[in-house]
This record gives structure tokens, C-alpha cells and sequence, in this order.
């Protein structure tokens, strides 16, 4: 993926995990996220809030996923 093609992906994927409730893109879009925010400071802080609310999603996968993303933080 060029830097472009992720920087406009990266775009998307903010949005659904701020936006979307459906369980599969929340919890695939988390992990992508999650990865790319390892080497990037400005993704991690903004990604943490989201994981600390998903945290407390009444779906046990989508709260399990955001607290054990968090762990790592």
C-alpha cells in the first residue's frame, strides 16, 4: 500500500470506529488500527479514547478486543 492508499484508508477506518455499531467492522477495524498505531504517536492517542468507550460495549467481543488493546497501551 503506498502512503497515500493508507493515509486515505486510515481516514476511513477513523471514521467507522468513531461512527459505525456494526460488531465485525469495529472489531477488524480496531486491530488494523491498533497495528498501524505502534509506530505512529498521533494514531495511538487518538485511538485510545475509542478503545476506553468500546471498552464498555455491551458486545462482549467488541469490549474484550478494546480492553485488550488497551492493556497494551
Amino acid at each position: 500500500m503506498t502512503s497515500v492508499q493508507k493515509a486515505a484508508a486510515q481516514k476511513i477506518m477513523q471514521r467507522n470506529l468513531a461512527e459505525h455499531a456494526d460488531w465485525i467492522a469495529l472489531n477488524n477495524t480496531m486491530e488494523t488500527l491498533f497495528a498501524w498505531s505502534r509506530q505512529d504517536a498521533g494514531l495511538a492517542a487518538w485511538l485510545r479514547p475509542h478503545l476506553e468507550r468500546l471498552a464498555g460495549d455491551t458486545r462482549k467481543s467488541v469490549a474484550r478486543r478494546a480492553a485488550k488493546r488497551l492493556e497494551v497501551f
